[in-house]
């Protein structure tokens, strides 16, 4: 397993209010710009062609010499990162990755870190800036921070986890594009600020925390669970699709929805199986201390099983459709234990 390691270089010669252009730093920009995986590593072998730690250090000087655009012009990675490459066969079990990113400090002035992502593991350790992951193909990618506005913007698959908090448009429209989320699983241990899935066409999102406006604008399909609270506006024009709720929620739908009613749905313990089988690895994650300190491993570790310990397992739900309006069919479910169902009726009021 071969590990890159880029922590940001801080001082009095690196400009904190430095503005980069990070769509060309991720793992596919570094393996395809060191020539391919062919070129790096020997067919069928996990080891470097040569296998010495000469190599290694080859690499990390030609990364350093990679420019990458700024708002003050063309400014090489060397100036910007310290780079470390090595071989890590154990870190390469753990996540089950032939290649892992590790990128460490303040990105909250780099715009498009990780775009276009589609192998390995990549986790993050600080906040990033607008556009993380944009356009997620594949892989997983891990931030442990806060993230700015249009996280996922045109993901089509892959595992996304955020430990933290993000900005608007999570998971919408890339511009030009007329569909949101396409694919994949993305979970955010935080809160989402508004127009968060809009127009989402397929795919999972499940969000711990409260929700912006909007939620769900004009969905098209695919799943989104919520265990905090919403606010105003959210599922207006949806046409299919299921928004599954852990609370009770105060502010109004931004779409019509039929009255509601008991059921006992058999893909709903499928899902929860699901969720708990893709998250349980990050539950137990167990890594060296010089590639993820304890810290912050504490802290991925605990935001995985809170949001699990959360996490409903039976069939049982409060079950509404909607946006009757535009003749859309989706669905709204609440879980009985948090909606104070009255169990003689079997209907409750759409909320």
């Amino acid at each position: 397993m071969l590990y890159f390691r880029f922590r940001r270089r801080t001082g009095d010669e690196i400009r904190s209010d430095l503005w980069i252009d990070g769509r060309g730093l991720s793992l596919d920009g570094l393996i395809a710009g060191l020539g391919g995986r062919s070129e790096i590593l020997g067919e069928g072998t996990d080891r470097l062609k040569s296998g010495d730690a000469g190599d290694l250090r080859f690499l990390a000087r030609r990364l350093g010499d990679w420019k990458l655009p700024t708002s003050v012009g063309m400014a090489p990675m060397s100036e910007l990162f310290e780079i470390e490459v090595r071989e890590e066969p154990r870190l390469g079990s753990v996540l089950n990755s032939e290649y892992v990113l590790i990128l460490e400090g303040d990105f909250r002035r780099v715009d498009g870190l990780c775009s276009e992502t589609s192998l390995g593991t990549t986790i993050v350790l600080g906040d990033v800036g607008d556009r993380f992951g944009g356009g997620q193909r594949g892989g997983s990618l891990v931030l442990i921070g806060d993230a700015g506005n249009d996280a996922l913007s045109g993901k089509r698959d892959g595992l996304a986890l955020f430990v933290g908090s993000v900005g608007e448009g999570f998971a919408s429209p890339a511009p030009g594009e007329l569909s949101g989320l396409r694919g994949g699983d993305s979970f955010v241990f935080g809160n989402v600020g508004g127009r968060a899935c809009e127009r989402m066409r397929r795919g999972s999102v499940f969000l711990s925390g409260d929700v912006g406006k909007y939620l769900a604008h004009r969905w098209i399909a695919g799943t989104i669970y919520v265990d905090g609270r919403i606010d105003r506006h959210w599922c207006a024009g949806m046409r299919r699709g299921s928004l599954l709720l852990r609370q009770q929620q105060q502010h109004n739908s931004g779409g019509t929805l039929t009255r509601s009613r008991q059921c006992e749905l058999s893909f709903l313990p499928i899902l929860w199986k699901y969720v708990r089988d893709l998250l349980e690895p990050w539950s137990a994650l167990g890594l060296q201390n010089d590639l993820l300190e304890w810290e912050r491993r504490v802290r991925l570790q605990e935001s995985v099983l809170r949001f699990l310990d959360r996490l409903p397992n039976g069939p049982r739900a409060v079950r509404c459709f909607g946006d009757v309006e535009c003749d859309g069919q989706g669905e709204v479910l609440y879980f009985s234990e948090s909606v104070g169902l009255d169990v003689a009726s079997h209907t409750v009021a759409c909320i």
